[in-house]
């Protein structure tokens, strides 16, 4: 890596905010493209392009300007993206190619189908066909339950219905496909999973094919949310023959898909024991946060390395962790400027992501919690969890 090296970011929240954070100790220079300038990106990154990224002159000046791009997330135009590139030479990480073939989750499962990695079955929306008709059969198809998704731009969330009864839900459901498909985003359903967990991985590629792991997580959510991470799973209970097998379907992917950087596989631990994937993120993830502490090596820091063409650095972990995200409190209404002004015990670390306004369900911030061991790391939980019970009735009363 030359000395200076310019990586562009193209999105300006949280997680392009923790890239710009590693960079400086790496001698990176970092160039982010946010469309707002108060974004969380745009008060530490070194350079700042203001615009949409849906604009190809946002694009075309951001890959003029750094020979490296990096992403937020997978929501990107590629073809835009090419076009924009197309007068030099540059270095995505991971390659548009990757991004294009995971950006669609329904092509992920076609993915994971065709490398024979287990996944809930599923069943693709025909465009052709008649949608009440297709419901039913995916009714007599799934008699134990169903999940719809949007095959494009579901997050946190959002483009995800769970079907409970398609009779007592019809009109709700036809208001979730109709709203993607006028969106032009295909739909499919998936099996409901009966599982014990939620798990998941980070891995990371260097240029030159070498992959890290970092550990196998447990992960909680709220609302479809992601709010609470803890690990390592084997420490906390969790058979190390599901570490071996998530570390293998990480290398399949990545192999399969030639990807570079840091990614995230989100797995289900069905109640026989078996571990499904449920969904792949090509870029670095929330389930991951806790390596700012956890680990000797973030999975920011080692996405830049990969991304700059350094060595990674295996990451060690240094005792067993929790990760919670800071989100705003269900039923409360806007505010702005929001803070977590409460005193943290020792071993609790706050990053706050410094967002204009609070809404509910929104991420805000992120609190890490290391522990030497299973029952220190309890009684901090026991104490971030009052906290943010206190925080959240803060924020109702300002609201």
């Amino acid at each position: 890596m030359k000395k200076n090296t310019k990586i562009g970011v193209l999105g300006g929240g949280q997680l392009s905010q923790m890239l710009c954070e590693a960079a400086p100790g790496l001698g990176i220079h970092t160039l982010v493209l946010a469309e707002d300038p108060r974004s969380p990106a745009a008060r530490c990154a070194d350079e700042l392009i203001v615009g949409s990224s849906a604009d190809e002159k946002n694009l075309s000046e951001l890959c003029k300007r750094s020979p490296i791009v990096v992403f937020e997330n997978e929501f990107v135009d590629c073809k835009s993206l090419v076009k924009a590139s197309s007068k030099g030479k540059i270095h995505f990480v991971p390659s548009l190619e990757a991004i294009e073939r995971l950006q669609d989750k329904a092509n992920q499962k076609r993915i994971l189908r065709n490398l024979n990695i287990m996944t809930a079955e599923f069943e693709e929306y025909p465009m052709t066909h008649d949608l009440r008709d297709w419901l039913g059969f995916i009714d007599r198809r799934f008699p134990g339950g169903f999940v719809l998704k949007w095959a494009r731009y579901g997050y946190d969330g959002k483009g995800v219905f769970i079907v409970q009864s398609l009779s007592r839900q019809i009109d709700q459901i036809l208001g979730f496909c109709q709203n993607a498909l006028n969106r032009k985003v295909s739909v499919f359903a998936e099996k409901k999973i009966k599982y014990m967990r939620e798990l998941a991985m980070v891995g990371c590629v260097s240029s030159e094919k070498k992959i890290i792991y970092y550990p196998l997580v447990i992960s909680e959510q709220k609302d479809g949310i992601c709010y609470k991470v803890m690990g390592p799973a084997v420490a906390l209970g969790v058979d190390p023959k599901l570490e071996n097998l998530a570390r293998e379907v990480v290398s399949k992917i990545a192999d399969h898909l030639d990807l570079v950087g840091c990614f995230a596989i989100e797995f289900f631990q069905s109640e026989a024991g078996e571990l499904l994937v449920n969904e792949i993120a090509p870029r670095v993830h929330n389930s991951a946060h806790y390596t700012q502490e956890a680990c000797h090596v973030s999975q920011f820091e080692n996405h830049l390395r990969a991304a700059a063409r350094l060595p990674l650095v295996e990451p060690e972990v240094k005792g067993v962790f929790a990760m919670y995200n800071l989100l705003g409190p269900r039923g409360a209404a806007k505010t702005a400027n929001p803070q977590f002004d409460l005193s943290l015990p020792a071993g609790v670390k706050l990053h706050w992501y410094g967002k204009s306004e609070m809404r509910p369900g929104r991420k805000l911030g992120h609190l890490n919690a290391v522990a030497k061991d299973r029952q220190k790391l309890e009684e901090l939980c026991g104490h971030i969890e009052k906290l943010v019970e206190l925080w959240h009735s803060k924020l109702n009363e300002t609201a």
